[in-house]
């Protein structure tokens, strides 16, 4: 009686169960106390620069690439280690990328190069959108139109790069918010015009200097165009088309940076240090700044000049009186000595002729190697110079001088 009893209940209580018990739909369903998507996770205009501040980052990180090596091949993007096609393809052979056989879509030179563009097509897009919500409060018209032109431009930018290596690649002019898988590629020329078209449209609402170092101004936009009208120039003239007015335009846009009046070659010294000249050499730092270490006890005095005023810290961007600069991506030397040298632009180098053992050319060799050592000597007061530029530091790369010896 009392096992039926029992029974009784745990039936029961299962029927109930079964009347008032959970909904599995609902039980799953998510209601969470806070969602961010990309409507409501900007609420001010200062986050949108933020993002924006991401694509010059992008940027020097392409350029100038130093501890994101995830992003970017360094060696052989940034130093381009391997390009020469007359190097030996035995030597750096997870660098080199002229044997043609090694070439495919998963290779890491080309793979990362691709994806360090579309990277910042990416975060230029979302800028871009952002931007236009309608919650988001700016000073001005003009600061919003200033915002998205800065984008536009790293957007068209990406594409100018990507048509130029590439050729016709996906134009993608929107976030994505959903996964995508049938992208279609564009011609190289539809890649170059659509850089062209951007810049042309934005052209306007960039200023012609700006207060503060290292942002977008009309002339970087005027210089890209002109590149731009000389790759479509040199494609159509492949197609048989009218090269010459995109050489034309390419003539006006040029003229437009060069007669603007605001930019020119410095031709006299500048800078807290015009009135110096470099002193030490392989001194890497204070202490090793020694008597023997001097280019006067080595032979070689030498006086500073303007070349040497534009390497000198402060010196490179145009609010500090440096008419070349047109855009320079900023470096900090103070942050790169504060943060454990994470803020630099990478590897300050000399470029030189690289010897091999070519078996039975090795008694040719010889002698073309006094030539080469003759070539060294005359040429070690520069290289010292140039030395000197890398001891104390850039914050800025604004040239790289290549220097080669041909023997053969």
């Amino acid at each position: 009686m009392e096992r039926t009893y029992i029974y009784k209940t745990l039936l029961l209580l299962m029927t109930i169960f079964a009347v008032v018990g959970c909904d599995d739909s609902k039980f799953l369903e998510e209601d969470p106390e806070t969602f961010y998507t990309i409507d409501n996770v900007f609420t001010t205009s200062e986050q949108v620069d933020q993002v924006l501040a991401t694509c010059y980052i992008k940027v020097h990180n392409i350029y100038c690439p130093y501890n994101n090596y995830g992003e970017l091949n360094l060696w052989s993007y940034g130093m381009g280690n391997g390009t020469d096609v007359l190097d030996v393809p035995t030597i750096r052979y997870s660098y080199r990328f002229n044997d043609y056989s090694m070439i495919n879509s998963e290779y890491g030179v080309f793979k990362d190069t691709y994806a360090a563009f579309y990277y910042l097509i990416n975060t230029a897009n979302t800028a871009i959108y952002a931007a236009d919500l309608e919650h988001i409060m700016w000073n001005s018209e003009s600061d919003k139109a200033y915002i998205i032109a800065q984008a536009r431009f790293f957007r068209a930018f990406a594409y100018r790069n990507l048509g130029e290596l590439f050729g016709g690649v996906p134009l993608v002019t929107e976030i994505t918010s959903t996964p995508k898988y049938d992208y279609k590629r564009s011609t190289r020329m539809e890649t170059y015009q659509y850089a062209i078209d951007e810049m042309e449209d934005i052209i306007n609402d960039l200023p012609v200097t700006t207060a503060e170092a290292g942002r977008l101004v009309r002339a970087a936009v005027q210089h890209n165009l002109c590149q731009l009208y000389i790759d479509k120039g040199v494609l159509l003239e492949e197609e048989g088309g009218d090269a010459a007015s995109a050489y034309n335009k390419a003539i006006s846009y040029a003229n437009d940076v060069i007669d603007s009046g605001t930019y020119s070659l410095m031709t006299e010294r500048f800078g807290a240090r015009k009135n110096e000249g470099p002193e030490f050499y392989y001194a890497t730092s204070v202490t090793e700044q020694t008597a023997d270490r001097t280019y006067s006890s080595a032979g070689y005095p030498i006086e500073g000049n303007v070349y040497w005023d534009l390497f000198q810290i402060g010196n490179q961007d145009y609010q500090n009186g440096n008419t070349e600069a047109i855009w320079c991506a900023q470096s900090d030397y103070e942050v790169y000595k504060s943060d454990g040298n994470l803020a630099c632009l990478d590897y300050p180098a000399i470029y030189g002729p690289v010897f091999r053992d070519q078996g039975e050319l090795i008694l040719v060799a010889r002698w073309k190697m006094s030539v080469v050592l003759v070539v060294v000597r005359l040429l070690q007061p520069l290289i010292r110079v140039m030395e000197f530029m890398k001891i104390n530091g850039l914050k800025i790369c604004v040239i790289q001088r290549l220097f080669y010896v041909v023997f053969f």
